[in-house]
């Protein structure tokens, strides 16, 4: 039997040497899969990602479930903590990003450049990520500790992306960021 990590770089190594043709096919038959799932046809709110490199677009699927009248949310690390941000339309989609791509540019100003991978009970973020051979997380040295994502019920989700949008509005309001 095939070791996880190592099935999921021979993935991902697939997925990378795809033609953008061939992309863009599986990109289309992955978008139609989704809109067609009747749990998210169902769905008054979505957990999505951004894609990034190689992966999925999922910029179709956001607007689509925008254009929908679904709740959508965006993870985002901050620290060592994962937040959930709400997208309600492409243009807060795009304060999203430049917050986050602004917010690192910070941290890697200030020196503030630390691994900080999630565990969520034996999935581990190491197992997925693409840069493993350069990010130098080692469990064994002290200072590199693994975020614990426990689970939360919809409920206590929600309760906590509500608290995180006004946090982040009041900090706006009292000139407190410039990004979002």
């Amino acid at each position: 039997m095939i070791e996880k990590k190592v099935l999921r770089k021979k993935m991902m190594k697939k997925r990378s040497n795809l033609s953008i043709s061939k992309k863009k096919l599986k990109d289309k038959s992955i978008y139609n899969q989704v809109i067609n799932d009747q749990d998210y046809i169902s769905a008054d709110s979505v957990f999505l990602f951004l894609s990034f490199g190689s992966e999925i677009n999922t910029k179709p699927i956001v607007k689509h479930a925008l254009d929908h009248g679904k709740q959508v949310f965006l993870p985002k690390v901050v620290g060592k903590n994962l937040e959930l941000f709400e997208i309600e339309d492409f243009e807060n989609l795009l304060k999203f990003a430049l917050k986050t791509v602004g917010d690192a540019a910070e941290s890697i100003l200030e020196g503030k450049m630390e691994a900080a991978p999630f565990r969520k009970g034996d999935e581990k973020a190491c197992t997925f990520c693409e840069f493993s051979s350069i990010c130098q997380f080692d469990t064994d040295l002290t200072d590199n500790t693994y975020r614990n994502l426990k689970p939360l019920s919809e409920k206590e989700a929600l309760e906590r992306i509500g608290k995180s949008l006004k946090i982040s509005k009041e900090q706006n309001e009292n000139g407190g960021g410039n990004r979002g």
